[in-house]
């Protein structure tokens, strides 16, 4: 199956997974991003690599196998964790992505038993984004802005700026992505079967303002998820923070 940028396959050996890049378009980038720290880190050799994992999987189809239409909070907070730390480390080499694409998604499941009911334990779980299609430049410069020169499709999950960008190049705040993440994040704890509709049709037709946004996540407030995402979709971009506190 392709994820993003990344053919996955079941090798013929149990929880045997091998993982490999489609092709070499902005193969040093993508490498260092993807190649974060933590206790299942994936190091690349040749563009491939061999996960030890009992299911591999697009965030759809991982979504599907659970039964709640909510996805609990554990998980959510395990998602954005893992892929700002991906953003976290491309802002670094200064570069961001301009908005996520819920196809790009990848979730790893090392656990056979994971999708028993009720499980709130997520370190079993590691999320990557698998493609650089959205890549682009900040420029310190420009006040943390980026350079919007790339064609790009309109879904569900870009920042309002984003979307009302009708020129190129255009220039944004580099929170354009953060913004994205925690719009897939809203939809999850609202109703992951909403995830993958089509433009016209899902709960963020127009850009929505920040105190809408909070009004359908208020069942989980006052946990610390609610006051990331609160801090992470505030109208002024350059106010925007994405931090567990």
């Amino acid at each position: 199956m392709i994820i993003g940028e990344l053919n996955v396959q079941k090798k013929n050996t149990k929880n045997k997974w091998l993982i490999q890049k489609k092709n070499n378009n902005n193969n040093h980038v993508f490498w260092k991003y993807i190649n974060y720290d933590n206790e299942y880190s994936l190091f690349m050799k040749n563009n491939k690599v061999t996960v030890n994992a009992a299911a591999i999987m697009p965030l759809k189809d991982f979504l599907k196998r659970i039964k709640t239409p909510g996805v609990n909070i554990y998980v959510i907070s395990k998602m954005l964790a893992d892929l700002s730390a991906q953003l976290n480390n491309l802002d670094i080499h200064q570069k961001t992505l301009l908005y996520l694409e819920i196809s790009n998604i990848m979730v790893i499941v090392y656990d056979d038993d994971y999708f028993k009911e009720n499980n709130v334990d997520t370190s079993d779980i590691k999320f990557i984004y698998a493609s650089t299609e959205s890549i682009v430049n900040i420029d310190k410069s420009l006040d943390d802005s980026v350079i919007v020169n790339i064609p790009y499709l309109k879904n569900q999950y870009l920042s309002p700026e984003l979307h009302n960008l009708y020129t190129l190049p255009g220039y944004i705040h580099k929170s354009c992505c953060y913004y994205s993440l925690v719009l897939i994040s809203i939809v999850m704890i609202v109703d992951h079967r909403l995830i993958d509709l089509p433009p016209g049709k899902n709960i963020f037709k127009t850009p929505l303002t920040k105190n809408i946004l909070l009004e359908h996540i208020k069942e989980i407030k006052p946990t610390k998820l609610y006051h990331l995402i609160e801090r992470a979709v505030d109208n002024d971009p350059k106010k925007r923070t994405f931090l567990f506190v």
